[in-house]
């Protein structure tokens, strides 16, 4: 018999090669399995995105019945799936935005859609925002984002205008007061300063992938740019892509009462299905057919299951429940932090909170730590993603207290050994848990 001949695969790109070593076979809730059958509880929900866990119960039944009615529906056509979709979002996001592009698939394209906005309102190009955050994978997305020298190669022949305010981490040495990066006076201005020529201030509220998590006060920052944009006519765009969901009133822009002109929803919105969305004020609706709108963008299955999720966001017993999980949270990361005296801060907001060891030794040293215990933590079946020295924890809004309880039990378990451990013992291991 002839020799079958040898199976032809692709490989991955180096870029998107699993770094893991886990084959992942099927996931549920708030846990997933490995094909050895081995579980793992996911503290921070895949790529800080799949807000309803996995497989959630309703999303999997909104998917479902759309695709057995439908695959596709071009922007030409009304549908009754888009009319029902429009109206469980507005339920769930600030009022006084009235218009939604929702005809995208990830946030990088919806920062680019506010910014052309912007732009064509303002008639000017330069987009003000913060060095490090994070805005998505795109060129223009990377060059607001600020990459910074060694990865200039990626934006060759770009000509975008930016101008980046410092990035706003905590600075527990001094007061908030005496902390001009973080408090927002910097930016402030940088406003003042730049007016004439932005198109509009791009903030994102909570900063995770910079690990930022919300700072001492963020919506300290938050406020005073939204008071110079509104001294001098810029336009804020907050990309909540984020943190929508994962805190109390749905948006940081609604927790804090602080509007903003445009706004950037991504992530967690489809409970980690490709979907995304700009919404606006009227002033901002000024694109025309092919500027801002993409040919699988807003698919059907990804509405549907977006649609439900606001509908859960939406209603009371849900948001209650939602409050006291946070709050259990919370309580029990400041118990287990204040236990370890000045090792380890924690802050955040909502579900979205840092652990951050702040001694011994130097940040690299600290970053080495972190990287070594998370790397204990996935052989102790625990999943948490590493940002420099913070683990970054967002678990998904329908985990139980058990289920957080757990995780925190593995997470300082591997703590409490790698503090205990000689220095020259720590793994030496990629950050391959860093977000971006």
């Amino acid at each position: 018999m002839d020799a079958l001949p040898p199976v032809r695969r692709l490989r991955p790109s180096a870029n998107t090669a699993p770094r893991r070593g886990v084959r992942i076979a099927r996931a549920s809730g708030s846990r997933f399995w490995d094909d050895q059958g081995r579980e793992y509880i996911d503290i921070s929900s895949q790529t800080v995105n799949v807000l309803m866990g996995q497989a959630h119960p309703q999303s999997l039944a909104a998917a479902e019945s759309t695709l057995r009615r439908l695959t596709f529906v071009d922007q030409d056509f009304d549908c009754d799936l888009y009319d029902h979709a429009y109206e469980r979002m507005a339920a769930v996001v600030p009022s006084h935005l009235k218009v939604v592009n929702l005809r995208m698939n990830d946030g990088s394209s919806a920062v680019e859609c506010a910014v052309k906005q912007a732009r064509r309102y303002r008639g000017r190009p330069t987009v003000l925002t913060i060095k490090g955050i994070y805005l998505g994978q795109n060129a223009q997305s990377i060059h607001f984002r600020g990459l910074g020298e060694p990865r200039r190669d990626h934006l060759i022949g770009s000509s975008e205008s930016v101008i980046f305010a410092p990035l706003p981490r905590p600075r527990y040495d001094v007061d908030f007061d005496q902390a001009p990066d973080e408090n927002g006076a910097v930016l402030e201005a940088l406003i003042r300063r730049h007016h004439d020529d932005l198109a509009c201030v791009l903030i994102d509220p909570v900063m995770i992938s910079s690990g930022v998590f919300g700072g001492r006060d963020m919506a300290a920052l938050c406020a005073r740019a939204r008071a110079a944009c509104d001294a001098h006519g810029v336009p804020l765009v907050f990309d909540e892509c984020q943190s929508f969901g994962w805190v109390p009133g749905h948006t940081l822009s609604a927790r804090w009462n602080i509007p903003s002109d445009m706004m950037c929803l991504a992530k967690g919105m489809a409970g980690g299905l490709p979907l995304a969305a700009c919404l606006s004020t009227d002033a901002f609706d000024n694109l025309e057919f092919g500027d801002a709108d993409y040919t699988t963008g807003g698919a059907a299955p990804s509405v549907a299951v977006m649609a439900s999720i606001c509908e859960t966001l939406a209603d009371p017993a849900d948001a209650a429940r939602f409050e006291a999980l946070v709050d259990h949270f919370q309580d029990r990361l400041e118990d287990e932090v204040g236990r370890r005296g000045h090792h380890l801060r924690t802050r955040g907001v909502g579900l979205i909170r840092c652990v951050e060891l702040v001694s011994p030794g130097t940040p690299a040293q600290a970053a080495a730590l972190v990287r070594s215990a998370a790397a204990m933590a996935m052989r102790e079946g625990l999943y948490v993603r590493t940002y420099g020295g913070a683990f970054g924890l967002k678990p998904n809004r329908m985990a139980t207290p058990d289920d957080l309880d757990a995780a925190l039990d593995k997470l300082f378990f591997c703590i409490d050994a790698a503090l205990a451990a000689p220095a020259s013992s720590l793994e030496s291991v990629e950050d391959g848990a860093f977000s971006y």
